[in-house]
C-alpha cells in the first residue's frame, strides 16, 4: 500500500479560494479566524470556560446516541462534555444512504486525528471528536442516492424509496419493506471478496424495515468510529433541546436585526465576488425554516417593505413570525447558511474540519459569528483522497503518465488522448509532405504562366487536391492508430472513470461500502486513519 501526494491546486474541482486559502494568500486567510489560535493555550483555555450551555449539549448527544452500543471511549468522552476544559473537534454532513459518500469518512478521520494532536499539545485540555448528523435538511433525494462501483466496474445508483418524502425532514423517514430488496440489489452488485459477508451481514443489520434514516447513519459510522470515541449529534435533537433560541433571541433584539444579517451576508458575498469567487449558497431575510405536522418549509419573502413572509403558501408578517419563533424556537431551524453558528453554539470548537466548498461558503460568515457574538473556530480543511488499484497506477508509472491529467473533465481528458495518438502518429511527417507538395507545384509556375497563364489555375486546384489526399490518408491513418491501440485507450479511460466517476471526484459520489468490500472495516478505518494523518500533504491518492 502506497499513497501518492498531489498538490492540491492540481485538482481542478478544488476551486480557486480553497487553493488560495491552502497556499495562506492574504484575502483568503482574511476571512477566517486565525488558524494559529489553535496552538494558543489561552484561547482555547478562554474559549473553553467561556461556553454556557454544557448541559445542553451532553443532553444533545445522549439523546443523539441513545440507541447505540457505546465504547468506553465514548462512555469517557461523554462524561467529559460538562467538564469545564473541554472543547470540541468538529465536522458535519447531511445523513446518507449507506454512509452517503466517501468524504464523510475523510471529515470524520480528519477530525479525529486533530482531535488526538490537540490533546498531545494541550493535555490540560480535553479535546473530543464529534460529529454533526444534519438531518433537519430536507432533500430526501439527495440524502437518498448513492453509488457504488459494481462487479463489472460500472457505476451503479442505489436508492431507497424517497418518492412521498418532499418537504419531510430526513429525521422523520423511516425505510419501508423495499429496503431489503434494495439492499440485496447493493449487495449483489458488490464485487467479491473476502469481506463481503461480513459486510453483507453488517448492512443488513442496520438497514431494516421501520428504522429511521438518521438512526441507520449513525450506526454505519459507529461501526468504523466508535473505539476512536467519536461522539454524535443529530441537528433534529439540537433544535429540540431549545438551543437555537440563542440565534432567535439575537435576531430579536431589534426590529431591523434580520435585515442588518441580510445586509451582512449580501456585502460578503460581492466582496468575495469582487475578488473573483463565486459563492452558490442561497440568502434571505429570513435565514430559517418553520417545520409543520412533520413538513419543513422555507420562510420566503413576499413582499419587503411591507414585511410580508410566505410559509407553505400562507402568507404573514414580520411580527407573527418573530412571536411565533421567540415563543417556539424548536419548530425552527436554520437554513445552510446558518448550521455552522448553530453548530458552534451549541458545541465550542477548537476546530471546523471543513471541506473545500464549505470553506468558500464559510468565507462568507465571519461577520455573522460577530453578529451573534459567536466565536469563529478555527478551520481546517479535511482530508482528500481517492482509491486506485495498484495495477493501475503501475500501469500509469510504466507508460509514464501524470496522474493530475485523470483528474481532468471529460472533454479535456479526451483531447488529452488524442493527442497521445497525434504523437505517435508522427504528425510533423505528414506535414513535411504535404509542405513539399506545395513547393513542388510552386516549381512549375514559371514554367505554366509562359506556356498559358489559365493553367495557374489547374495547378493550384491539382496542388489543393493532391493536399486533401494526404490530410485523408493522416486521418485514416490515426483512426486506425486509435483502433490498434484501442485498449490502451481503454485503460486509460477506466483509469479515468475510477478517479471520476460521472465527472465528480470519487471521495464524493462512491459509497465507502465500496472500500469496506475490499479492505474490511478493522483495516479500513486504519487506512482513514493513515490518510487523514497525512491530510495536510496533498490530495492523496491511495493504493
Amino acid at each position: 500500500m502506497i499513497m501518492i501526494f498531489l498538490d492540491f491546486s492540481k485538482i481542478p474541482q478544488n476551486g480557486e479560494f480553497f487553493c488560495k486559502f491552502i497556499r495562506g494568500e492574504k484575502f483568503a486567510q482574511s476571512r477566517f479566524a486565525e488558524f494559529s489560535k489553535i496552538e494558543d493555550k489561552q484561547f482555547l483555555s478562554h474559549k473553553a470556560q467561556n461556553f454556557p450551555n454544557r448541559q445542553i449539549a451532553r443532553w444533545i448527544i445522549a439523546e443523539t446516541m441513545q440507541s447505540l452500543d457505546l465504547s468506553e471511549k465514548q462512555r469517557e468522552n461523554i462524561s467529559q462534555v460538562s467538564a469545564a476544559n473541554t472543547l470540541f473537534v468538529s465536522t458535519g454532513q447531511q445523513v446518507g444512504f449507506l454512509g452517503g459518500a466517501l468524504y464523510t469518512c475523510l471529515k470524520i478521520a480528519t477530525a479525529i486525528n486533530i482531535a488526538k494532536k490537540l490533546q498531545q499539545q494541550h493535555p490540560e485540555i480535553q479535546f473530543i471528536p464529534i460529529f454533526w448528523l444534519e438531518d433537519n435538511d430536507h432533500d430526501a433525494k439527495e440524502s437518498a442516492e448513492v453509488y457504488i462501483f459494481d462487479a463489472n466496474h460500472h457505476i451503479r445508483l442505489f436508492h431507497p424509496d424517497y418518492s412521498t418524502c418532499e418537504n419531510t425532514p430526513v429525521s422523520e423517514l423511516v425505510f419501508d419493506e423495499k429496503i431489503e430488496e434494495t439492499l440485496g440489489e447493493v449487495i449483489e452488485a458488490l464485487p467479491y471478496s473476502q469481506n463481503k459477508q461480513e459486510l453483507a451481514d453488517t448492512l443488513r443489520s442496520i438497514y431494516t424495515k421501520g428504522k429511521r434514516w438518521t438512526d441507520a447513519m449513525l450506526e454505519f459510522y459507529q461501526t468504523l468510529f466508535k473505539n476512536e470515541g467519536l461522539l454524535f449529534a443529530s441537528a433534529a435533537t439540537a433544535r429540540k433541546s431549545g438551543a437555537i433560541a440563542r440565534l432567535a433571541e439575537v435576531n430579536f433584539a431589534s426590529q431591523n436585526s434580520f435585515e442588518q444579517l441580510f445586509d451582512i451576508f449580501s456585502q460578503n458575498r460581492v466582496l468575495l465576488e469582487n475578488n473573483g469567487h463565486t459563492v452558490n449558497i442561497s440568502i434571505d431575510y429570513f435565514n430559517y425554516c418553520k417545520h409543520l405536522a412533520n413538513k419543513r418549509y422555507s420562510i420566503r419573502t413576499v413582499s419587503p417593505e411591507n414585511s410580508l413572509y410566505s410559509i407553505n403558501h400562507a402568507i404573514h408578517t414580520y411580527s407573527e413570525i418573530v412571536s411565533d419563533m421567540h415563543q417556539n424556537p424548536a419548530d425552527y431551524s436554520p437554513k445552510a447558511i446558518l448550521r455552522p453558528i448553530f453548530q458552534e453554539v451549541c458545541f465550542p470548537s477548537a476546530a471546523s474540519v471543513l471541506g473545500p466548498g464549505e470553506i468558500s461558503y464559510f468565507a462568507m460568515l465571519k461577520e455573522a459569528y460577530e453578529f451573534f457574538g459567536v466565536d469563529f473556530p478555527p478551520v481546517a480543511n479535511r482530508a482528500m483522497a481517492c482509491f486506485v488499484p495498484e495495477r493501475h497506477i503501475h500501469f500509469l508509472e510504466q507508460n509514464g503518465f501524470d496522474l493530475a491529467h485523470f483528474f481532468e473533465p471529460a472533454n479535456k481528458f479526451e483531447q488529452f488522448l488524442s493527442s497521445l495518438v497525434i504523437n505517435d502518429v508522427s504528425e510533423g511527417i505528414f506535414e513535411q509532405v504535404k509542405h513539399e507538395i506545395q513547393q513542388n507545384f510552386s516549381q512549375l509556375t514559371d514554367l505554366l504562366i509562359n506556356a498559358d497563364p489559365s493553367l495557374v489555375r489547374t495547378q493550384e486546384s491539382y496542388a489543393h487536391k493532391t493536399t486533401e489526399l494526404i490530410e485523408n490518408l493522416q486521418k485514416k491513418y490515426v483512426a486506425a492508430l486509435k483502433k490498434k491501440n484501442a485498449d490502451f485507450i481503454g485503460k486509460l479511460r477506466k483509469i479515468h472513470e475510477i478517479i471520476l466517476p460521472n465527472e465528480r471526484l470519487q471521495e464524493r459520489q462512491i459509497s465507502p461500502i465500496n472500500f469496506i468490500n475490499i479492505y474490511g472495516f478493522d483495516n479500513f478505518s486504519k487506512i482513514l486513519n493513515e490518510i487523514a494523518d497525512n491530510y495536510v500533504k496533498g490530495f492523496i491518492v491511495y493504493t
